[in-house]
């Protein structure tokens, strides 16, 4: 996590911090039992987390909402009661067009919340949800209409527009 913070540009700090997520894949002490080690694995849980959110966002702020989702996923299951964060992978979700899994993810925070603290969603969080569902943008991410295409992307679909124009064989 350290090369992300030196990192130049975002690509560089991207390649760190999943680098950083890869190494800490496995479970942190697991075995050890001590108010020591579960002080240190909460610690370590709680670094994850913020690490799963960055990069989250790096990607949301991409538009490649495949990585942004992948990321919030992981990070709300370090810790499932962070309305936040279940915001954060709902857009993502509504933003990749898939409106359903959005709505699944509310609902299940909803029981989450209900069943293992005895609380509704904060009316902020409600607010926000209807919003997403109704097609509103929450956060300053780019659509994926505006950003750039990923590698490769390009020359596919230059490919796939001269297909429809009936170009197939021209070149310039």
């Amino acid at each position: 996590m350290a090369d992300g913070k030196r990192a130049r540009d975002e690509a560089e700090r991207r390649a760190a911090l999943d680098r950083a997520a890869e190494l800490a894949g496995a479970p942190y002490l697991q075995g050890f039992y001590g108010d020591w080690a579960v002080e240190l694995q909460g610690r370590m849980r709680d670094r994850l987390e913020k690490l799963h959110l960055e990069l989250g966002e790096l990607g949301a702020r991409r538009a490649d909402f495949d990585v942004a989702i992948e990321h919030f996923r992981r990070a709300s299951e370090l810790d499932e009661f962070r309305e936040s964060t279940r915001l954060a992978l709902m857009e993502a979700l509504v933003r990749a067009g898939n409106r359903p899994a959005a709505l699944a993810e509310y609902e299940k925070l909803k029981s989450r919340l209900r069943a293992e603290l005895g609380v509704e969603p904060l009316p902020e969080t409600d607010e926000t949800v209807r919003r997403l569902l109704a097609g509103e943008t929450v956060s300053d991410w780019p659509s994926s209409t505006e950003a750039q295409p990923k590698p490769g992307q390009r020359d596919a679909k230059i490919g796939q527009a001269r297909i429809k124009s009936g170009m197939q064989g021209s070149s310039r």
